[in-house]
């Protein structure tokens, strides 16, 4: 981790540092620092990063504008900024008739909480508003596809959380967006995904740098 510079990341969730710190320690990482801090007060001084990056943040951060101030004050003059954002677009395939919903259903709730879950393709325009200069923007695929298959299955574990545990459900359902039948039901047609040959699910992201 840029060795022998110092590496520092911030989650708001103790439980994510501590996943963070344990891994860190287990690979050797002896100039990785983890703690818990919110974007929008970082704790460190004006100028004090060669380097910010974030994946998936910002997308839950209502005030974009003033964490992109914030990430701007901590960088030095010249540093750089790169960030990962989900841009609203998905597939999974296939379908089996009502897998799309869930990407609504996430959007909704997380519009509902003040987030932004197209952000991916306004990075580079917010990016601008804020300040930041020399801006390059670029977009990815982010694939998934069953463990057992070739290749690093990057999104499984997040689609296996959405559809089979209750982080989505829970909000979406108390918000009146789905209904514990339309979980449920998605939850024995995910298990059946998984063991089809065909199955495979994308996620488009926006990137910057």
């Amino acid at each position: 981790a840029v060795a022998p510079g110092e590496f520092q990341g911030i989650d708001m969730s103790q439980s994510q540092i501590d996943v963070a710190t344990s891994t860190a320690q287990k690979i050797g990482l002896s100039n990785a620092q983890f703690q818990v801090a919110d974007v929008m007060a970082l704790p460190f001084p004006d100028g004090h990063f060669d380097v910010v990056h974030c994946s998936a943040v910002l997308m839950y951060i209502p005030d974009t504008q003033s964490a992109l101030s914030e990430i701007l004050r901590v960088l030095r003059s010249g540093g750089i900024f790169g960030a990962n954002e989900p841009a609203g677009v998905s597939f999974v395939e296939p379908d089996f008739g009502n897998f799309s919903r869930v990407a609504d259903v996430f959007s909704a709730v997380l519009t509902s909480n003040g987030g932004h879950p197209n952000i991916g393709k306004e990075l580079k325009g917010k990016m601008f508003d804020a300040g930041f200069v020399d801006i390059e923007a670029t977009g990815i695929v982010e694939s998934c596809c069953k463990p057992s298959d070739p290749g690093e299955p990057t999104l499984f574990d997040s689609m296996k959380e959405v559809f089979l545990g209750t982080i989505l459900s829970g909000p979406a359902v108390e918000l009146g967006i789905a209904t514990q039948a339309e979980f449920d039901q998605w939850n024995k047609d995910f298990l059946v995904w998984q063991d089809t040959p065909g199955a495979f699910a994308g996620v488009i992201y926006g990137q910057i740098v």
